[in-house]
């Protein structure tokens, strides 16, 4: 979803996201897919790299090593090998960065990203070093204290912040262990809006995150305007986190880096240890049998 909304406005042909055990029908022998797993174990990423196989398309694996390292290797097919050891979720550049690059070097888009790259990286340092001090100067601090007891719900932008959305949902839970949701602008103005009115008591244990982006569309920063007024007091909190940077890849990893950080913090206001994922572990233990 990063690689993605990252590339939108450079690709001459669109990008899906398949999360299931099996490719959309369309897929055939001029598709490019690309099968991410950082274990190699990702059943539905395994599922997907047969049907692949079995369509004849162009496969690229990216993994740590596992089931999938294997296979490439056994069929002859391409192969990016990224280090292994670290939880999936903490190794969000080894898997999103080797992704662009395959996307560019294959001619897909001309842009140069090198630069971009090596400045995010020195923007994500030095923000690293507010985001990770213990106090209420620290705005991921500030945010999960705010936050760590109610139900998040993070709204980014379509075809841009909507993927960061997703990523601060998923570390909210994975690292925080709090349910959190997410949805997107416009869309949630068509439909969500309406939510904000019965069980006030309800709403009243929500967080409202809103991710904001200088490349948002000029409606779109009007839609959210708007619904933040019109939601008014109904969570007990909205917060607004606006992308800091000089450009886009500096902005998003940004956004990314302080959900990481906010979802730490929440982690420690409940006292809790945010590695271990035992309840997913115990799941794949219950599927393997």
């Amino acid at each position: 979803d990063i690689v993605a909304a990252l590339t939108h406005d450079w690709l001459r042909i669109p990008v899906e996201v398949t999360r299931n055990y099996t490719l959309p029908n369309w897929v055939g022998e001029d598709t490019l897919v690309v099968c991410c797993s950082y274990s190699g174990n990702t059943e539905e990423t395994l599922s997907c790299l047969e049907d692949a196989f079995d369509r004849k398309s162009m496969v690229v694996g990216v993994t740590s090593g596992g089931k999938l390292g294997e296979r490439l290797i056994q069929a002859s097919a391409d192969g990016i090998r990224i280090p292994s050891g670290l939880p999936p979720r903490a190794s969000l550049g080894y898997l999103s960065i080797p992704s662009l690059y395959l996307l560019q070097k294959t001619g897909l888009f001309t842009e140069d990203i090198d630069g971009q790259l090596a400045g995010a990286v020195n923007h994500l340092m030095s923000w690293r070093e507010v985001f990770s001090k213990d106090d209420r100067e620290n705005p991921a601090h500030r945010i999960a204290q705010e936050i760590h007891d109610t139900l998040p719900v993070v709204y980014g932008e379509a075809d841009g912040t909507a993927a960061v959305a997703l990523r601060w949902r998923t570390q909210l839970e994975e690292n925080g262990k709090i349910v959190a949701f997410h949805h997107e602008l416009p869309e949630m103005s068509h439909n969500e809006i309406v939510g904000y009115e019965n069980n006030p008591n309800l709403l009243e244990s929500v967080s409202v995150i809103w991710l904001k982006d200088q490349d948002d569309h000029i409606r779109t920063q009007k839609r959210r305007r708007l619904t933040q007024e019109i939601i008014g007091d109904m969570p007990r909190h909205q917060v607004t986190v606006e992308s800091l940077g000089h450009t886009k890849m500096e902005r998003f990893f940004y956004l990314i880096h302080l959900g990481d950080w906010v979802s730490f913090w929440v982690a420690m206001h409940h006292g809790t240890d945010p590695t271990p994922v035992d309840k997913i572990d115990r799941l794949k233990s219950f599927l393997s049998q």
